[in-house]
């Protein structure tokens, strides 16, 4: 990896070899809670490539995956974009015109006052340091906080207005998604008020340790909690659908009260193959809380939230998670 696509995960990053993904995640978000997500990306084996672009929408309750022809994919640096057949994302503009046999998804949106997350030398991404190395099995970006949206698209026939509307970018690439993991993302259109929560069984060097990147931006103010800043799990709990996760970094707590609905299967990356099902929800609720010590900061509650929960090691109702093993 270049230090400048290590500076700029938006870009391209093509990691050479098989067996590899790469993909995008464009979330739409109306102010009546509405939600449309976009995924275009890559897959690579030694046997085959080809790109593809998922949908899901919340006002259909659909989930849709469309293949194209590998030659149907192309990338610019400056400015950043990439096209996929006649679709084109940018970091101004997103230009839509799917046609397959289940989704017919046509559309036009301009992108405005994009929210980068904070970087630093020591954390050029959200990643930190381990953004550093060359041989994660899977490696994330957050690419926009917040941005406002304007425009309309038409999908299977429904009109779909942005106007006054909000989107949240990231990206994954590498290998595979982890074995077990859980995503969480929620914010408001009017505030900008914004969540973003992964935490993963991370493999590294024959080991294992349990990976969290969080940002809660809240007021104007990115907090970060995550591994390469000393954040640990204190509890990881499960109640049907419902969870509870409070994470702890130094004087700072950060809890999340969860609980899921209506999740859609979504194909996942195995091997550089789009050959794993999870499953994500467009419309969970997702309550949270900052404190510093017993005092409370923030607390802001996102309905709808999104969320992907991946883990399979629960043995008990209540579990906490180790740091490292």
């Amino acid at each position: 990896m270049s230090l400048r696509k290590i500076k700029h995960p938006e870009l391209f990053q093509d990691l050479h070899g098989s067996n590899y993904f790469e993909g995008w995640y464009f979330k739409f978000q109306d102010a009546s809670g509405e939600i449309l997500a976009v995924i275009p990306g890559i897959s690579r084996t030694k046997d085959k490539e080809f790109a593809f672009i998922q949908v899901l929408s919340s006002h259909l309750s659909i989930a849709t995956y469309t293949k194209y022809d590998i030659e149907d994919f192309h990338y610019d640096e400056d400015p950043w974009s990439i096209r996929i057949a006649d679709n084109y994302f940018g970091l101004d503009r997103i230009e839509l015109h799917i046609l397959a046999d289940d989704i017919e998804l046509i559309g036009k949106f301009n992108l405005a006052n994009i929210i980068p997350l904070r970087t630093s030398f020591y954390a050029p991404s959200i990643m930190g340091p381990f953004a550093y190395l060359n041989s994660m099995e899977c490696y994330h970006a957050v690419l926009s906080m917040h941005h406002e949206i304007s425009g309309q698209a038409r999908l299977n026939g429904q009109l779909l207005d942005f106007d006054d509307s909000c989107g949240y970018l990231e990206k994954d690439w590498g290998r595979s998604f982890p074995k077990e993991y859980i995503w969480i993302h929620g914010q408001d259109v009017l505030s900008h008020d914004t969540l973003f929560f992964s935490l993963a069984r991370i493999p590294l060097a024959g080991r294992s340790f349990d990976g969290l990147i969080a940002v809660f931006y809240v007021d104007g103010v990115q907090h970060r909690f995550a591994t390469y800043n000393l954040a640990h799990v204190k509890t990881f709990t499960k109640n049907g659908d419902s969870y509870l996760l409070e994470v702890k970094q130094g004087e700072h707590t950060l809890r999340l009260r969860l609980q899921m609905r209506d999740a859609h299967p979504l194909l996942s990356p195995q091997l550089g193959e789009m050959s794993g099902t999870i499953k994500e929800s467009l419309t969970s609720t997702c309550e949270v809380q900052l404190l510093r010590n017993s005092q409370i900061l923030a607390q802001r509650t996102f309905k709808p939230a999104l969320a992907e929960v991946e883990w399979k090691s629960f043995d008990c109702v209540e579990r906490s998670l180790t740091v490292l093993e």
